[in-house]
């Protein structure tokens, strides 16, 4: 870590993310000529396990590095498709 004055002898730990992603294709499971065929559900979560970066002397007003450490906390979503 370091600050506007040079190195301070702190280190910072180390940040390990987990992000997971799911897909359901409906095409394998419908007949050729159903309205679900090219539907496509898609869910997912990044950083799993919430894990917050460490402390950086260095960072801004937030205390944290952005170069050492990601900001984005836990967070879900889902895509649906259908093509033509």
């Amino acid at each position: 870590d370091a600050d506007g004055t040079g190195l301070t002898g702190r280190t910072l730990e180390s940040q390990t993310l987990l992000d997971m992603q799911a897909t359901l294709n409906f095409d394998s499971a419908v007949k050729e000529d159903s309205f679900w065929r090219g539907i496509k559900l898609i869910a997912g979560m990044n950083n799993v396990f919430d894990e917050e970066p460490p402390f950086a002397q260095n960072g801004f007003a937030s205390g944290y590095d952005l170069s050492q450490g990601n900001l984005i906390r836990r967070f879900g979503y889902f895509k649906l498709s259908k093509s033509f």
